[in-house]
């Protein structure tokens, strides 16, 4: 079932723009695809992500609030794109960390879309100085 984005949210602080959706998958089949559609979503929107420095696309998943945020940012995870790709799995079924990094390594390692840009995968789950690559 394909994932339902709500209205791009214009972040006031930061000047960054929120694609956000919150996915109420109660099977894993189902949540792995909808975090395969967010990735799409994330990849799709590279074109207008992408700035001078960029090095990593990086996935910051939040387990307190079960919230995976996916964005552009420089070597020291600094300086950030203008737009951030969140996903909410409001399910009763959320994958542990390990089975979500596996997801995003497989749907990326096929992704001609990520492969056409120069960036690093790299995911966190705690803090942006603590990232491993995918």
């Amino acid at each position: 079932m394909p994932i339902l984005w709500n209205d791009p949210i214009a972040l006031a602080d930061s000047g960054q723009t929120l694609h956000l959706a919150s996915i109420n998958d109660g099977e894993e089949k189902a949540t792995q695809a909808s975090v395969d559609q967010a990735i799409a979503k994330a990849v799709e929107l590279l074109p207008d992500s992408l700035f001078d420095d960029a090095m990593f696309m990086l996935f910051e998943w939040h387990s307190d609030k079960r919230q995976l945020d996916i964005n552009i940012t420089d070597a020291g995870k600094k300086q950030n794109a203008d737009i951030i790709v969140r996903v909410i799995l409001d399910g009763t079924y959320v994958p542990d960390v390990e089975l979500l990094k596996y997801w995003l390594k497989d749907y990326l390692s096929s992704s001609t879309g990520f492969l056409h840009y120069s960036l690093i995968a790299a995911f966190t789950d705690a803090d942006r100085q603590s990232v491993q690559m995918l």
